[in-house]
């Protein structure tokens, strides 16, 4: 009976494959957040523009009436958005600059803030349909 003659190699790789420990995850999320925060760092923003105009303005013609208009225009990157607000002109005639200001914030905060979270959020939308 014949033996084959078989060739076995001097030496054998073994390829140890390991779970990932604690150490090496946390590691990872550190580069990972490291790339991210350098990605963000590197990001130019100064495209960015935001310009408005306010107008205030009441009907003289009208005798009685006491209601004004505020109007506030403003483009964030060329898209034009317009508010307006009615206002009794009497309430903030005088000296009544901190009473008039209060108003005129509380009236278009939300409504600018509201504007600029949603052109974030369309951004994001768009980003994340790419992913």
């Amino acid at each position: 009976m014949d033996i084959p003659n078989i060739n076995f190699p001097d030496t054998i790789e073994i390829i140890e494959k390991k779970a990932p420990t604690d150490e090496s995850i946390k590691l990872l999320n550190e580069f990972e957040e490291k790339a991210r925060k350098n990605i963000i760092a590197k990001v130019q923003v100064n495209d960015n523009t935001l310009n408005g105009i306010t107008i205030a303005y009441t009907n003289h013609h009208a005798t009685a009436s006491t209601i004004g208009k505020i109007y506030f225009k403003f483009s964030i990157n060329g898209q034009e958005f317009n508010f307006e607000q009615d206002f009794d002109v009497y309430k903030f005639s005088g000296e009544k600059e901190k009473e008039l200001y209060s108003y005129i914030h509380d009236e278009f905060k939300s409504k600018v803030a509201n504007t600029i979270i949603f052109l974030m959020a369309k951004d994001i939308i768009e980003q994340i349909k790419k992913m």
